[in-house]
């Protein structure tokens, strides 16, 4: 809304009480919480790696990066009332990936924690498995010319988002810009 300006507070994203604390503070400032949206980062050399080059601290960085913050989360929504929680997943949960084993495992876990707070809590939870969004500019769709068939724009992103939050299709969806 008009006047609204965004303030920056660094929260810890895997601490459940200062997740917490945050949300409290969003409470008392705006009377409620219609939604949640925790994103993640895409793919990236930290976590991904052949097979044959997985140690240990592949597996620590995806689950800090992608699973610790959604636990964190649902830990620190329990009790409060939130209109939804909105998670980003990944396509490769769905269609792997050269090297993406560790990455597309963490984001299934996500993805499925997502369900069991489906069932078992009074927040819808969605959990979006975006494809890489390469419609930006600087990134290698434009510097090779090669598109990736799976790729989508921010804007068709954003707008998939909205369709399924206002729709209410809580629970796993993915999203594609070409057939998988």
């Amino acid at each position: 809304p008009e006047g609204i300006q965004a303030r920056e507070h660094d929260v810890d994203g895997t601490d459940a009480i200062a997740l917490g604390h945050a949300l409290d503070a969003v409470s008392a400032e705006w009377g409620r919480i219609d939604g949640i949206f925790l994103s993640v980062s895409q793919s990236n050399n930290q976590s991904a790696a052949l097979i044959a080059d997985m140690r240990g601290d592949l597996w620590a960085h995806n689950s800090n990066a992608t699973l610790t913050p959604v636990l964190a989360l649902a830990a620190a929504i329990a009790g409060r009332k939130v209109g939804f929680c909105c998670i980003q997943s990944s396509l490769s949960t769905m269609i792997g990936g050269l090297g993406l084993a560790a990455y597309a495992a963490t984001h299934h876990a996500a993805d499925l924690h997502a369900a069991r707070e489906n069932r078992l809590g009074a927040t819808p939870w969605f959990a979006i498995g975006y494809p890489l969004i390469e419609d930006v500019p600087g990134t290698a769709v434009q510097a090779t010319g090669r598109a990736n068939p799976f790729a989508v724009s921010p804007a068709d992103a954003w707008g998939l988002t909205k369709r399924v939050i206002d729709g209410g299709y809580a629970g796993q969806t993915i999203i594609s810009g070409g057939p998988i």
